[in-house]
């Protein structure tokens, strides 16, 4: 506790200010007590001395010795001091001469009530001042001598070092009371700031300074608020990065665990094939049907391989979109002439409803591949005979909403928020007959997300429904 108490900073402030205070109160007033009096004879001395020569000038008007004597008597009570008159030998004429007041002695004892007791105070001559004057009716030349006494300085240095004690006492004191006060003004806000910054190293940013002030201290206070602030913001943002870069690497994982598994089995029966061809036993004798086979799970294999190239080249910016200002509309007649034979095969009915003309910025090979990717699903999982629905509109602020809906088939609304994800199939038996790879949806989900575009799928009264707008304001932005 001790040991706390010293490396205190309210302690030390106090401490040190307390010091400053007593040794710089203590030597002003010492000093007083040394020079007050020297000061106050100095300023005795110089009025006695002008005071003394008035009075020469006033007795070199006088027509006798007499009414010198009169004149000096007076002055002599008037400054408290001893007067003199003597001749041009130097012989004493007055105050013997008068027999008025007898001051031959060079001191004389003037005594001081104190309380109860009485003390003698020596009162000494001071040093003589002379002044030379003559009778005006009779011509005859005088000396003025004059001494002043030491009594009112003796009587002030006495009275200072009387009450010097007490003196001392006072500013001993209040240089505590003002220590304390001013060592607490001090570290107070200091301590609070302290707190603020010891909690902010243990990474906790709720508490924050109260401090109102305008000085150096204040900003202090605002600036670590502020940090506090950015530190806790910084903190958070840097949490989400590390969970989002958590997520993306079991993403990874899974991906990788899906494609492997999806080209495992094709592998494992074409390496089948191959040695039962090899070896020419039983059905394989007849080569050309297990040939054709093989050949129909390579083309898998080629496409499933082609789709994984292509989303590992977008996602790490191999591929960027470059965005040019095209005709959607065109794109879409397009891709639906390419498409017009396998819907005439299934026998399903086509109704198209898109302006002449819908003119944007986008990508022109990654939204051909979107739109095409989104026919065949619908072709692909819409019944014989079924419908499919193909709508677009443009509006004012040129941003186009494309819709795709296919009759006859329903999604469980358990499985539509995994429909983007890559490997997954609504068939839990991941059947090839009708689930394709599994990376269709996941090839247009990231495809639109370059050209940030807005998307969603519905199940609908007659069917599903995908639906997306491409932001005319974004894209050009993207574009520039």
């Amino acid at each position: 506790m001790m040991r706390k108490n010293k490396s205190s900073l309210t302690v030390k402030i106090f401490l040190i200010t307390m010091a400053l205070l007593v040794a710089a109160c203590s030597i002003s007033v010492l000093c007083m007590a040394k020079y007050i009096p020297e000061t106050y004879g100095s300023q005795l001395s110089e009025r006695l001395q002008n005071e003394a020569q008035e009075l020469a000038q006033e007795l070199g008007e006088c027509t006798s010795l007499e009414d010198c004597y009169t004149l000096v008597d007076s002055f002599s009570l008037e400054m408290n001091a001893r007067v003199s008159i003597n001749d041009q030998e130097g012989y004493l004429i007055y105050p013997e001469a008068g027999g008025k007041i007898d001051m031959s002695n060079d001191t004389v004892a003037i005594m001081k009530d104190e309380d109860e007791h009485s003390q003698a105070i020596e009162d000494e001559l001071l040093s003589g001042i002379m002044f030379p004057f003559t009778i005006k009716n009779t011509g005859e030349g005088y000396i003025l001598e004059v001494h002043g006494k030491s009594s009112p300085i003796n009587q002030a240095a006495s009275a200072i070092q009387e009450t010097l004690p007490t003196i001392l006492t006072g500013i001993f004191i209040l240089s505590i009371l003002c220590s304390l006060f001013y060592s607490h003004y001090i570290t107070n806000p200091i301590i609070e700031i302290s707190k603020v910054s010891e909690r902010m190293a243990g990474l906790d940013f709720s508490m924050k300074s109260d401090l109102k002030r305008n000085d150096e201290v204040g900003v202090l206070s605002e600036s670590l608020n502020a940090l506090s602030g950015n530190l806790e913001k910084t903190l958070h943002e840097l949490e989400s990065e590390i969970r989002k870069e958590k997520e993306l690497e079991q993403k990874q994982r899974n991906f990788f665990a899906s494609a492997s598994h999806d080209l495992k089995t094709p592998i494992a029966i074409l390496i089948g094939h191959l040695n039962g061809i090899l070896d020419g036993v039983g059905d394989y004798k007849n080569a050309k049907p297990y040939i054709e086979r093989s050949i129909a799970i390579a083309e898998q294999m080629n496409q499933l391989v082609q789709s994984l190239l292509f989303i590992a080249y977008v996602e790490n910016g191999t591929v960027t979109p470059v965005f040019e200002k095209s005709d959607l509309a065109e794109l879409v007649r397009r891709s639906v002439g390419e498409m017009s034979c396998l819907i005439e095969d299934k026998g399903q009915q086509l109704s198209v409803d898109i302006p002449d003309r819908a003119i944007c910025w986008f990508d022109s090979g990654m939204m051909e591949r979107v739109i095409k990717n989104l026919l065949e699903n619908a072709v692909k999982y819409s019944p014989a005979k079924g419908s499919i629905a193909i709508s677009m509109s443009q509006d004012r602020n040129a941003d186009i909403t494309f819709g795709i809906e296919n009759t006859g088939v329903v999604i469980p609304n358990d499985s539509l928020p995994y429909l983007f994800e890559p490997f997954y199939r609504v068939d839990a038996s991941r059947s090839k007959e009708n689930g394709g790879n599994g990376l269709g949806m996941y090839i247009i989900k990231t495809l639109l997300e370059n050209h940030d575009a807005s998307y969603e799928i519905c199940n609908t009264d007659k069917g599903v429904k995908f639906q997306f707008c491409l932001t005319a304001s974004k894209i050009h932005k993207k574009s520039i």
